[in-house]
């Protein structure tokens, strides 16, 4: 078998089947003590005791040597047309317990690490770690139950960095104090979570404020049910920052905030045939302003995953278009957002919290849904508030997880409400 080009020159550290240098050393669930052919596999005895069987055509696949090329960077020089269905070592050797080196049938030389071995293991019982993590749910509660930060610590400390980004991914909300109320400071503090997301509405950074001619609801005082912002997107705004500037409201102004997960599994189990339609029948969104743009989102307010836990919500009771459904299930479908409203507008699901100047609050938008009460007009209350994708925070979590030794790095998340 020929791959049919020359190597290329890299500079990516994942080329090679070995796991970059991180904190933590190896393990006895990395150590190999023991590798043998089968008739269509390798298998690994582990030190812990585990064992593993690779397929010769996907471990031939995946040879990430200079030759062959990585898949983490794209830069390859074999395919799957290019691996015979029927590839087998022509000899095997183990080195230690730290690798494993394979000569193909063709003379290509493949070696494989014990940590990427492991780490690439698709035996039930490491495909079930993978797909091990649980948001932690939560209702009515005083919000410093929920993790926060100071934001020198945050910004300077990578393991009180990696305590926010764990907090966010668990429980949809963190808090950081100590920004200072300085504008600058809200792009500071959006970064450490990812590069800022620009949209249509908002820009990079938007000034929430009350404003005596009102083109959004933020510009208004009044009250604001919680909900996901901008859902009439194709795929809604990921992780989003508030940063208080200013808040002088003498009474009310308070925000709120409902985790989306534990409404969703409220219905579930209290209103089965409601659930059903929540998770199955789309939704229409619009924000429209006409001759600047016209914004459709569709999607479902309850997103399962494949094993049928709840991944996202997208739910903006203020921007729900007229639905577009079979009329005889139209009164059914507006039962169903009832029975959403009716959860997330209720003080058991409600966290309220009146935002101080210089306090930052982070939401992943395809779970917590914000709000705020109404307040006189007339008092000067400014938040400034930014996106970051959902995508980009959870790479940043997961590189900064694994240079630190957790073992958690390589579990799945849900790609949220899309």
């Amino acid at each position: 078998m020929k791959s049919g080009s020359k190597s290329v020159t890299t500079f990516n550290p994942y080329v090679g089947n070995h796991l970059p240098p991180r904190r933590s050393t190896s393990t006895e669930r990395e150590e190999i003590h023991g590798a043998s052919e089968r008739d269509r596999s390798l298998e690994i005895r582990w030190g812990d005791g585990h064992v593993s069987r690779h397929s010769y055509r996907w471990l031939r696949f995946n040879c990430f040597c200079l030759s062959c090329g990585s898949c983490n960077d794209g830069i390859r020089t074999i395919d799957l047309t290019l691996v015979p269905h029927n590839v087998r070592p022509s000899s095997l050797e183990q080195y230690g317990s730290d690798a494993v080196t394979i000569v193909w049938d063709d003379g290509h030389q493949s070696e494989y690490g014990g940590d990427w071995l492991r780490a690439h293991t698709n035996s039930s019982e490491e495909r079930t770690r993978r797909r091990s993590w649980r948001p932690v749910t939560w209702k009515s509660r005083p919000i410093d139950d929920f993790p926060v930060g100071q934001f020198e610590d945050v910004a300077s400390d990578d393991e009180c960095r990696l305590e926010m980004f764990e907090g966010l991914r668990d429980h949809g909300l963190v808090r950081i104090d100590g920004v200072t109320t300085a504008i600058e400071s809200t792009e500071r503090v959006a970064k450490l979570f990812g590069p800022l997301h620009e949209t249509t509405l908002y820009g990079y950074i938007t000034d929430v404020q009350s404003k005596p001619v009102s083109k959004l609801g933020g510009e208004t005082a009044i009250h604001q049910h919680p909900h996901c912002d901008d859902v009439f997107h194709y795929t809604p705004p990921g992780i989003v920052i508030f940063h208080c500037i200013v808040n002088e409201t003498a009474d009310g102004g308070i925000s709120s905030y409902a985790d989306g997960f534990a409404v969703a599994e409220s219905i579930r189990e209290e209103a089965p045939e409601a659930f059903r339609l929540l998770t199955t029948v789309p939704v229409q969104f619009i924000r429209r302003r006409p001759g600047h743009f016209d914004l459709r989102g569709e999607g479902r307010v309850i997103r399962l995953d494949d094993d049928g836990r709840i991944a996202g919500i997208r739910y903006f009771d203020r921007s729900v278009a007229p639905l577009d459904a079979d009329e005889d299930l139209v009164d059914a479908l507006l039962d169903a957002q009832t029975e959403f409203m009716r959860r997330i507008i209720s003080p058991e699901f409600q966290v309220n919290h009146r935002l101080e100047p210089g306090a930052v609050v982070v939401v992943d938008n395809h779970r917590v849904l914000h709000g705020r009460t109404a307040f006189d007009p007339s008092a000067h209350r400014r938040l400034r508030t930014c996106v970051v994708d959902r995508e980009e925070f959870h790479a940043r979590w997961r590189e900064l997880a694994y240079r630190l030794g957790r073992d958690d790095y390589d579990v799945f998340l849900s790609s949220g409400a899309v």
